[in-house]
């Protein structure tokens, strides 16, 4: 069996443990975080449900970041296919760094259980108590969480809300490099599923901290577009600039963070629509890979989201607008 059919085998298995439209119309129907949690549960999509929606949450992390651990350790064997999953590894596991990342800053001891993702390289860190970024930084050098940092700081950002933005930023731009470097095909349906995502991390970049992070890095948006954003005078500058991106026609009067909210959503739809095209056509390719990772990232934020909105009985139109999923 080549390493690819190989691959694909084990992509199409996480495939059939992803979302479905009809188990989410099902779960947007229940009265109950509990009960919608209870049925992801019996339909085998998380292994257990916590007794409060914390606990739950957190299992869901640790859930579907053992699974992509379990992905990341399939890929040994193709060189591209574990470049794919060590970065969505770092993806799925990002918001545990910006906790040690927030603590060293402000010079506060961080917890080990508030690593919820049970990574070892960052649980570790906490154990050290990092005092500063820079006890942080050795820490974690030689590692895809040190060169994320290094990263953000190497361009200047000093602002958590700065640094945190770019250890987002940091997987798209490494992942549009491993992808640059495809040809034909794989590339162009690639591109389809990173589309959204690149535009979205420019454009909250240059319309909240007027900075331009990278002119490799943009897909539909231009650079002059990101260059006037970024040189916007107020927040309703950048928001009158950014309804004039395909983005936000028919976002009519909202605030900038509402408009940056439905474009990172749009981001996300699109990127589930193309990571279910990839298995419809030629399935023996790292693409797979990337295409049952991306569901697995979409789906633990959609389930958190989920159970969060529903616990705060937010109304079933609201939730519709921050999942991934298109509805008609």
């Amino acid at each position: 069996m080549s390493v690819n059919t190989y691959l694909t085998s084990i992509a199409r298995l996480i495939k059939a443990r992803t979302l479905s439209r009809s188990l989410l119309d099902e779960l947007l129907g229940s009265p109950t975080w509990k009960e919608s949690a209870d049925i992801l549960k019996e339909r085998g999509i998380i292994p257990e449900v916590g007794q409060t929606i914390e606990e739950t949450e957190s299992i869901v992390k640790r859930h579907y970041t053992s699974l992509a651990r379990q992905v990341r350790e399939f890929t040994l064997s193709s060189n591209v296919g574990k470049r794919i999953a060590d970065l969505y590894y770092y993806r799925l596991t990002v918001d545990d760094l910006k906790y040690l990342v927030a603590m060293a800053q402000n010079k506060l001891k961080p917890e080990r259980k508030m690593v919820k993702s049970e990574d070892e390289i960052l649980s570790s860190a906490a154990d050290s108590s990092p005092g500063s970024i820079e006890e942080l930084l050795p820490l974690l050098r030689g590692t895809v969480y040190g060169e994320a940092l290094e990263y953000a700081l190497r361009i200047g950002q000093k602002e958590l809300s700065a640094i945190n933005s770019t250890l987002d930023f940091f997987f798209i731009d490494r992942i549009s490099s491993l992808v640059n470097e495809m040809r034909g095909d794989w590339k162009s349906k690639a591109d389809q599923l990173l589309c959204g995502y690149k535009d979205y991390y420019g454009l909250s970049a240059a319309a909240t901290q007027h900075t331009l992070l990278s002119d490799a890095v943009c897909c539909k948006v231009t650079n002059e577009m990101l260059k006037d954003l970024a040189g916007s005078a107020t927040f309703r500058d950048a928001a009158e600039t950014l309804r004039r991106t395909e983005y936000g026609k028919g976002l009519g009067d909202a605030g900038l963070a509402d408009i940056l909210e439905a474009i990172e959503r749009q981001a996300k739809v699109q990127a589930r629509k193309a990571a279910k095209a990839i298995f419809m056509g030629d399935p023996f390719t790292p693409l797979s890979v990337m295409a049952a990772l991306e569901l697995l990232y979409l789906d633990e934020s959609d389930i958190v989201k989920l159970i969060n909105a529903q616990a705060l009985r937010t109304p079933v139109a609201r939730i519709k607008e921050i999942l991934s999923f298109e509805f008609v």
